[in-house]
C-alpha cells in the first residue's frame, strides 16, 4: 500500500476506541493497530474526495480481525465501500440517505407496523440509528460474533442485505421487548440505544431463517 498525504489526526483519535474491549490486544499486538492506521491510510490516499470519515475505522478493525493480511483487507474494504449505499453515507448525499431511509420505514410499516408506529410517534429519526449502522455496517453497535455474522451476509447477498439485517435488529428489539411496547411503557430510541446485550448471532439466525 502507497503512502502520500498526511494521515487524517482523526484517525489517531479512532483507533483506541474502534473496539474498546479489545484496547488491550491492540496495545499488545502493534502491529494490528499499525495495520488499521495504513489501511486508513492508503484509503484516504485512493479516495481524497472522501478521506476518512469517522466509523470507517470500525469496519477496516473487523475486516483485519477476520480478513488475513492488512492488503487483502484493504481489498475488501474498498470493495465493501463501494456499496451504492453505503457511497452514499460517507460522502452525505441527502439524496439517497433519505431513499435508504424511506425504504427502510416503509419496510419497518409493512413487518413492524407497532414498532414503527412506536417510533414515527416518538419522532425518532433514522439519523440517530440508522445512519451509524450502515456507515460502520453495525460494526459499532453490537458485539463481534453478531457483526461478523452479519458481514459474512452482506459479502454474500450484497449490499441488499443491509436493510434486511436492520429490520432483523429491529424484529429483534420488538420481539424482547413486546409487553412494554404494547403498554406503551417504553421509549423507542432507548430499545434501540440498548439493543447490544440482544443481537446475538443465534438471534440474528433465528430471525433471519425464521419459516415463519
Amino acid at each position: 500500500m502507497q503512502y502520500g498525504t498526511n494521515l487524517n489526526p482523526l484517525v489517531e483519535e479512532d483507533i483506541p476506541r474502534t473496539f474498546p474491549h479489545l484496547n488491550d490486544l491492540f496495545e499488545e499486538i502493534q502491529a494490528l493497530s499499525s495495520s488499521l492506521r495504513e489501511i486508513m491510510q492508503a484509503y484516504q490516499n485512493l479516495r481524497p474526495d472522501i478521506g476518512y470519515i469517522q466509523g470507517m475505522s470500525y469496519v477496516a478493525g473487523m475486516l483485519l480481525l477476520h480478513c488475513g493480511p492488512p492488503e487483502e483487507c484493504f481489498k475488501v474494504f474498498c470493495n465493501v465501500l463501494n456499496y451504492e449505499v453505503v457511497t452514499a453515507f460517507y460522502t452525505f448525499n441527502l439524496k439517497e440517505i433519505n431513499k435508504t431511509y424511506k425504504i427502510f420505514w416503509k419496510l419497518m410499516r409493512d413487518y413492524l407496523p407497532s414498532f414503527h408506529k412506536l417510533l414515527r410517534d416518538d419522532n425518532v429519526s433514522c439519523n440517530t440509528f440508522l445512519f451509524e449502522w450502515v456507515l460502520t455496517l453495525f460494526t459499532s453497535s453490537f458485539d463481534i460474533e453478531a457483526c461478523t455474522y452479519l458481514l459474512d451476509h452482506i459479502f454474500f447477498y450484497g449490499e441488499t442485505f443491509i436493510l434486511k439485517a436492520a429490520i432483523a435488529i429491529c424484529t429483534i428489539i420488538y420481539q424482547k421487548s413486546l409487553l412494554a411496547i404494547e403498554k406503551g411503557e417504553i421509549d423507542g430510541l432507548k430499545l434501540i440505544k440498548e439493543a447490544r446485550p440482544l443481537i446475538t448471532k443465534d438471534s440474528l439466525q433465528n430471525i433471519l431463517y425464521s419459516k415463519t
